[in-house]
C-alpha cells in the first residue's frame, strides 16, 4: 500500500500525456459552452423584453416586472440546461479517463482482485439487505466495485442514492413533485468468514428508539452514535472502550456520518458523503489533487474501518 503523495506522483507521471490532452480539450469546450449560453440568453432575454414591453401598456411596474422576469428566468434555465447537456462530450471523455487511469488505481491500492465498472449499479436488492427501514421509491447507483479485502473477504462497493418521490395536486389543480433524499453516499458490503452470532447496528445519534438502544459507558460515543444489539452481552464484548474510541476518531476524521450494520457474518457500511468518484475539472492542473486525495482518504477509511470491524468481530462468542 502506497501513501498518497507517492501514488499521486506515480499516476500523474504515467498518465500525463492522455489526461493533459483531454483536460485541455475539456477546458476549451467549457469556454465555448459558457460563451454560447451567454449569447443565447442575451438574445432571448432582449427578445422577451421587447415583445412584452410592446404588448403591455396598462399594468403597474411591479406587475410588469413579474410578467417579464418569470419567462426570462424560465428560458435562461432551459437554455443553460440544454446547452450544458449537448456540449459536455469532452468532459465525459475526461471523466471516463480519470476513472480508468486514476481512480481505479486508487481502489487497487487498498483492495485486491478489483473489478471496477463505473457505469454499473449496485443491485437494489443488495442495498436492501442492510435493513435500513428508510422507504424510498427511486434508486440510483453507479461506480460499482467488486473486490476482496486482504485477498480473503468478498467486498462490494458503489455510490448509492435513494429518494422518496411524492406527487400531489394543490387546490388550483397544479401538480407538484417533492423529492426527499434518504441516503446518498458510499455503500459497502463485506462478507466475513465467521459469524458474530448476533445482529449489531451502529447508527447516527437519535436514529434508534430508546427502548431498543444499548446503553454504552462512553458519553462522547453516545453523542455521536446509537447502538442496537440483539444480544447485549455480545454487543458489549465487541464494542470495547478501545473500539468506541476508534469509531469516535473515525467520525471526527471523516467529518461525515456513517453507519455500520453487522448481521451474523455480513458487514454493511454506509458513508453519508454524497456524490463519489467523479472527476473535478481544475483550471490550473490536469488532475485535481485535492479531490483525488479526498477519494484516497475515503478509500483508506473504508479499508481501515472494515478491517477494524472484522477484527472486533473476531472474538469467541
Amino acid at each position: 500500500m502506497k501513501d498518497f503523495e507517492d501514488l499521486y506522483n506515480e499516476l500523474i507521471n504515467k498518465n500525463e500525456s492522455e489526461l493533459s490532452k483531454l483536460w485541455e480539450e475539456t477546458k476549451k469546450e467549457k469556454i465555448k459552452r459558457i460563451t454560447l449560453i451567454l449569447v443565447l440568453i442575451a438574445i432571448v432575454d432582449i427578445a422577451i423584453i421587447f415583445v412584452m414591453s410592446s404588448q403591455i401598456h396598462s399594468v403597474e411596474n411591479t406587475e410588469f416586472c413579474i410578467m417579464v422576469i418569470s419567462p426570462i428566468i424560465f428560458c435562461d434555465v432551459i437554455i443553460a440546461t440544454i446547452i450544458s447537456i449537448l456540449m459536455r462530450g469532452k468532459a465525459v471523455n475526461y471523466n471516463s479517463a480519470y476513472k480508468e487511469n486514476i481512480l481505479e488505481k486508487l481502489i487497487k491500492n487498498f483492495f485486491d482482485e478489483v473489478d471496477y465498472i463505473p457505469k454499473k449499479e449496485m443491485p437494489a436488492g443488495i442495498y436492501d439487505e442492510g435493513k435500513y427501514n428508510e422507504y424510498y421509491n427511486r434508486y440510483y447507483s453507479d461506480d460499482y466495485v467488486d473486490a476482496k479485502l486482504d485477498n480473503k473477504y468478498d467486498m462490494k462497493m458503489a455510490e448509492v442514492h435513494t429518494v422518496y418521490e411524492s406527487t400531489h395536486t394543490d387546490s388550483d389543480g397544479h401538480t407538484h413533485t417533492d423529492r426527499v433524499t434518504k441516503f446518498h453516499g458510499l455503500f459497502v458490503k463485506i462478507k466475513m468468514d465467521k459469524s458474530i452470532k448476533n445482529n449489531l447496528i451502529i447508527k447516527q445519534d437519535k436514529s434508534i428508539r430508546k427502548k431498543e438502544k444499548l446503553e454504552m459507558d462512553s458519553t462522547e460515543f453516545e453523542k455521536l452514535f446509537d447502538v442496537s444489539s440483539e444480544d447485549n452481552i455480545i454487543g458489549m464484548q465487541i464494542l470495547t472502550h478501545d473500539v468506541m474510541e476508534l469509531l469516535i476518531d473515525y467520525r471526527k476524521y471523516l467529518k461525515r456520518p456513517f453507519d455500520i450494520c453487522i448481521y451474523e457474518d455480513t458487514i454493511y457500511i454506509r458513508i453519508h458523503c454524497g456524490t463519489m468518484f467523479e472527476a473535478k475539472i481544475n483550471s490550473k492542473t490536469f488532475v485535481d489533487k485535492e479531490q483525488t486525495e479526498q477519494y484516497y482518504n475515503m478509500l483508506r477509511f473504508v479499508y481501515k474501518l472494515a478491517k477494524e470491524v472484522i477484527k472486533m468481530s473476531d472474538g469467541d462468542f
